[in-house]
């Protein structure tokens, strides 16, 4: 992807961890050119902590009932 709408940041390190998301972004939009941030969005995941079992069970929802999560 080289011009995403969003990047989403997971994970144990990224989760509640607005002292990190602040820095990838101060990075991002630092190093990036400026028409690819304009709509550019970067927030940390927010299925809570149980992102992990969310995302598993999404992953056969989507097969089984052909859906999609993104637009």
């Amino acid at each position: 992807l080289l011009n995403p709408d969003i990047i989403i940041l997971g994970g144990k390190v990224a989760y509640d961890n607005h002292f990190l998301i602040s820095q990838v972004k101060k990075l991002v939009f630092q190093q990036a050119l400026t028409n690819l941030t304009d709509r550019l969005e970067i927030c940390p995941i927010s299925l809570g902590k149980d992102f992990r079992i969310i995302a598993s069970a999404a992953i056969p929802l989507q097969e089984i009932f052909h859906f999609s999560v993104s637009s």
